[in-house]
Order: C-alpha cells, then structure tokens, then sequence
C-alpha cells in the first residue's frame, strides 16, 4: 500500500510538471507573426528552457517518446526484457556535454524525426534546440513536444530553412552555455568521438573538394587552391550559386567595405582583414558545407554581428556560415574536424557499410544518414542501423555505466539487435553474411 502511494505521487508530480511546461510552451506558440507569407515563431527569452536531464528523460514517457517502444519500433525483433535493460542503462547515462546545446536544423518540415533524435541524443546532451520551417503541419506535430523549436523563413531560391534565422534568434537568447553545436538533421553524431575537443574554439571541417577555395566575384567565377578556375559563378543554377547571387554578394561586400570605413577596428572591419589576407584580395567570399559546426559563446555576439549581413541579403548558408566563421576568427585557430561527408552516388555511398566499424571509429560525425526511411520500416535502414549504428551507442552506455550480468552486454557482443529473416542485393549484403 505504502509503494502504491508513492508511485502515485511520483506520477501526479510528473503529470504537474508536465501540465506546467505545456502551458508555458502553449503560451509560445500562441503569439505568431507573418513574414514573407511564412508563420514565424515571435521567440522571445522565455523560450529559455531550464529542464533538468532526469526531467527531459522523464517527459518522454508523458508524450509517448517511450525508450522501450522506440527501441522494439526500430529494431523489432529486440523483446521487451533486452530493450528495458538497454533503456536503464540510457537513462542513467550522464550528459557528455551538459553545457553545450545541440542544435539540430531540419531543411525540410521533417520535425516528426524529433523522437528518434531526443531518443539518440539527449542522453549526451542536456541542451537541445530545434530549427526547421513553422508550416501549420509542423506546428501541429510540435505540440506534442517539450522541446525549444526556432522557426525559420525559407531562402526564396530553394526553399529551405534559412538557418541564420534560428543563429540569430538563438544568441539573442544570450543562455548560459559553453557553445553551440549545430548539425543538420541528416547527420549521425558521435559525441563520444568529441570528447577531447577544445569547447573554447571553432570546430569545423571543409569539404576536400573546396579546400582552400573561393569566389571571386569580380571574375564570376569559383577558384581553386591552385589558382585554377572551378567553374562560373552562377552559370549553372546549383544548391549553392543560384544565377542571382553575384548582386547580393556585391551588396554585401560593399556593405562590409562600408563598415569598415564607418566602424574601424569593429568585428566587420576585421572580418574585411582576414577575407582579404585569406582568399587573395578584396570581393572574394567562403563557400563550403554547413552540415556540423561548433561556435564558442565568446565569439556568438561576433558571429551575430556578421550573420546579420548575410540574411539582409538573402545568402544562402554554405556560403555566409563558412565565411562569417572564418571572418569572426583566423582560419588557423579553428580545430579541424575530419571530414566524414560521403560525397558520390548512392552506390559508393553503400561500400561505406562494408567496413562501417574501421571507418567510423575516430570520425565525430557521418553524413548523410537519412533517419526517416528508418521511420517508415525500409529494410535496408534498419539493417544498418540496427546491426551498426544503435551498438555504437550502446557500447558508449555501457563503458559510462557497467552492471554484471546485464541483459545489454549479451546484445552489444552478439551482433545487434536486428536479426534479418530476408536480404537484399547490393554492396551491403555481405554484412548480412559475417
């Protein structure tokens, strides 16, 4: 009687601090405004969440995240028993980066992902946030949530989330935190492979291809490490270079001229400086990806101040990110993070989960995985992530909290959880053979 009494008031005081949050995340979402036909989130500090771990963890149950119903909906063959030890050793996990908010940006309304996310991630991170498009749809999906989602406009070219939207509105929160972490959600983190970095500086990987490369507007066209011309800026309309952006990079180039004229010594007239020492010359701009970065709040008001610029223009984001970071600090003071981006057809994209474990091993990211297949039950999704990427994360939770005789360790040593009963043909099926 006594147990039955306490688990009683356990759950009225979880369903209290449940009731609480929704009100204050209902009184969020209430107020909206219009920009360029888009319902925009009006943000405001009180979007500030105070949640503690155990409390993030806790709320999964009363929104249904359930850790063993993810786990068996997954991976399905996994029995109840094997996914409630799995998911006791995950909730007791301590966050790797307690001061550190993750921010995970949908291009796309793709918020229904947000489960699979919180279920891989919050145990490593106390902090997240959310970024994406705030159609009807997504804010319908989102009131199931205690989560802090910003909402974005769309880049008038391509129509996805202008992600320097969701910059701006997150450091204007000014949070206590040690930085930023942002990665697209199409990108599988391994924060235990990010342990040793150094919180104080940038993280961020150039793609191979554009290493050392640049625009030079006053030619038109892409340059090489080299010197050697790439292509013509804006000849082919593309994911980066649509055919208008030379006038806005004009616009803006000037407008960092004339800050520097108006403001010297101000965070634009460095940036002017260092664009000017590192890419050869006056109008010459950073392009590369902006899959994953990590920017220290010491540099956030610097980054804000840049960033500004680029969304009066409308620049899309492999160019203004790279170039605010490097603009905000010299390149060489960034720690470089591999570069793990699988560039290809979908083809020599599969050899990678031929030899998955070795080439992942030391890597802080992949990119791209694609969760929402998982979601819909393709085959070939669960396979890989069933028998390779969910026993990552559990050898992590294991070596954070290890228990005798735990049902997880027979699962981690014996080959995953997915035990596929068909296969398929292509270069993945050999890992369906070992």
């Amino acid at each position: 009687m006594v147990s039955s009494r306490k688990e009683l008031f356990r759950l009225l005081v979880i369903a209290t601090l449940f009731v609480c949050s929704s009100i204050l995340v209902w009184q969020l979402w209430t107020t909206t405004v219009t920009n360029n036909g888009m319902h925009i989130l009006e943000l405001t500090p009180l979007s500030m969440t105070n949640q503690s771990h155990a409390h993030s963890l806790a709320m999964e149950k009363l929104v249904g995240i359930t850790c063993e119903r993810k786990i068996r909906q997954m991976c399905h063959e996994t029995s109840l028993k094997k996914a409630k030890a799995i998911c006791k050793r995950r909730n007791k996990t301590k966050p790797m980066f307690p001061n550190v908010l993750l921010l995970i940006v949908f291009n796309h309304d793709f918020v229904n992902l947000i489960e699979m996310l919180e279920f891989l991630y919050r145990p490593h991170f106390s902090k997240i946030a959310y970024c994406g498009p705030a159609t009807q749809r997504v804010l319908n999906i989102l009131r199931q949530y205690d989560v802090l989602y910003l909402a974005s406009n769309l880049y008038t070219h391509i129509r996805t989330a202008k992600v320097i939207d969701c910059h701006r509105n997150l450091f204007l929160m000014n949070l206590n935190v040690t930085g930023y972490l942002q990665i697209h959600d199409d990108v599988l983190l391994y924060p235990w492979n990010l342990r040793n970095y150094d919180l104080k500086r940038i993280w961020y990987t150039r793609d191979w291809q554009h290493i050392g490369a640049y625009g030079d507007m006053q030619s038109n066209k892409q340059i090489g490490h080299e010197g050697q011309v790439l292509s013509e800026w804006g000849a082919i309309p593309s994911w980066v270079y649509p055919e208008d952006n030379l006038p806005k990079l004009m616009r803006l180039y000037n407008k960092i001229l004339h800050n520097k004229k108006t403001n010297p010594g101000a965070v634009m007239s460095r940036c002017h400086e260092r664009l000017k020492r590192h890419l050869h010359g006056d109008y010459t701009i950073r392009f590369s990806q902006a899959d994953i970065f990590y920017l220290p709040r010491r540099l956030a008001r610097d980054y804000l101040a840049v960033i500004n610029a680029f969304l009066e223009e409308d620049i899309f984001l492999e160019i203004s990110i790279p170039t605010a970071l490097d603009c905000i600090e010299d390149s060489e003071k960034h720690v470089e993070l591999p570069f793990a981006h699988l560039h290809g057809t979908t083809g020599d994209r599969d050899k990678v989960w031929l030899d998955y474990e070795n080439r992942t091993r030391n890597i802080p990211y992949f990119h791209p995985f694609k969760l929402g297949p998982l979601l819909k039950g393709d085959f070939k999704t669960k396979v890989r992530f069933c028998h390779h990427l969910f026993p990552q994360f559990l050898k992590w939770w294991r070596q954070m909290h290890p228990v005798a005789n735990d049902q997880i360790e027979h699962l981690i040593d014996h080959g995953g959880f997915y035990m596929a009963k068909k296969s398929f043909v292509d270069d993945s099926d050999a890992i369906l053979r070992t």
